[in-house]
């Protein structure tokens, strides 16, 4: 019987501690679930109207010390573009838009497509890894483009060392999509 109650004790606490480090934010009627990644903060949701004549939806995930670099950057809007070029025809016009915006600002970078899925939902990536010879700086960058609940779910991760990449992809690769 005690071995019982700590159990259930045990799980309550666990359970409280997972709920609590969840961070949410809606898509529609969707619900994306995420954990944020130690030393990083959630900046405020900010909703414009201003966009192409719909809502957008922004929401930032950065460290404190460095607001430019090292952030993931969620937008959702209207899937006008989903729908008139469907996700990969998008996908690729991006791709090349990346590819001639570095080209433009003599930038080397390594930058493809890629297709994955997170949590049942279908991704289209870009990845880019790009380095200014003039200073030797290299920062990478990957975009992610789905359609979630008649939205484009628009997320670009930004960084400029490995372990703040790795922990903002974790951040997407182990979210939840919450569906009604």
């Amino acid at each position: 019987m005690i071995n019982r109650k700590i159990f259930f004790v045990f799980t309550f606490v666990f359970s409280c501690f997972q709920t609590f480090s969840q961070e949410k934010f809606e898509i529609n009627s969707t619900l994306w679930e995420f954990e944020l990644p130690e030393n990083f903060v959630r900046n405020d949701i900010v909703e414009s109207s201003e966009f192409e004549g719909d809502s957008a939806f922004f929401l930032e995930v950065s460290k404190p010390n460095s607001p430019e670099m090292n952030i993931m950057s969620v937008t959702t809007y209207s899937n006008f573009n989903l729908k008139s070029m469907t996700a990969g025809v998008y996908a690729n016009s991006l791709l090349n838009s990346m590819k001639n915006n570095f080209r433009n600002e003599n930038l080397e970078a390594d930058v493809y497509l890629d297709k994955l899925k997170i949590d049942g939902i279908s991704f289209f990536v870009i990845h880019s890894d790009v380095l200014d010879p003039h200073n030797e700086e290299r920062f990478m960058a990957s975009v992610y483009i789905a359609e979630i609940d008649d939205r484009e779910f628009n997320l670009m991760i930004l960084y400029d060392n490995d372990e703040d990449g790795f922990a903002l992809e974790n951040t997407l690769l182990n979210s939840k999509f919450i569906q009604p």
